[in-house]
């Protein structure tokens, strides 16, 4: 902390809000950029439409959900062909 700031209270105040503000921006924009890449990784049905944030969730729970089922079905297959 520099020296005018140390002597004025409102110069702090402001630095302190600014900063704030800073790392409120970036940790919006990292969340905005994590929600396009998971939703990029989802496969749609209508590529071009565009979704609602809690669509594009529904939606990523819903493909995991198919996945896992997906595995454990050919888990199954994988040991019936093993077994025979």
């Amino acid at each position: 902390m520099n020296m005018e700031m140390r002597g004025n209270p409102s110069l702090l105040a402001s630095s302190l809000r600014a900063d704030r503000k800073t790392i409120e921006r970036n940790r919006r924009n990292h969340m905005k950029s994590l929600f396009n890449t998971l939703n990029s990784l989802i496969q749609r049905q209508n590529p071009t439409e565009v979704s609602s944030l809690p669509d594009q969730l529904d939606a990523a729970t819903n493909y995991i959900k198919r996945q896992k089922i997906k595995i454990e079905e050919l888990r199954e297959k994988k040991e019936n062909m093993n077994g025979l």
